[in-house]
């Protein structure tokens, strides 16, 4: 169980009611993750693993997917079972509200206009 007492992702029922039906590519300048010990990390369904080998420090890493809509779901270490950690999707997660960011990292290839969104007109929803 997570830190707030829930399992940290969602089924795939529950995705596709919140309305996740595709993922488009290139995925935003605006992920938010977080770390989920393995221990403590449930899963229900059967995910799409990708094994991304081009990973900053050269080590592969297990991208999972739903298998039915192709959202991403969580990243971790390539192998069986169960793995010591997850880097969790924010946005599939029931307490996603409740999860502030702490850090930025590879801001290196943050877009230059990332800072100057304060000035921008807002819209509630898409009309």
């Amino acid at each position: 169980m997570t830190e707030f007492g829930r399992s940290p992702l969602l089924s795939a029922r529950q995705l596709a009611a919140m309305g996740y039906c595709m993922v488009i590519f290139p995925l935003t300048a605006f992920r938010v993750s977080i770390p989920v010990k393995g221990d403590s990390f449930k899963l229900s369904g059967q995910p799409t693993i990708y094994i991304k080998t081009t990973a900053d420090s050269g080590n592969p890493r297990a991208q999972a997917f739903c298998g039915k809509c192709g959202s991403p779901l969580y990243s971790t270490t390539p192998g069986e079972g169960q793995q010591a950690m997850y880097i969790v999707r924010v946005g599939i997660l029931q307490q996603r509200d409740q999860l502030e960011p702490k850090r930025q990292i590879w801001w290196r290839s943050a877009r230059p206009w990332v800072t100057g969104l304060d000035g921008i007109r807002k819209i509630e929803k898409q009309t």
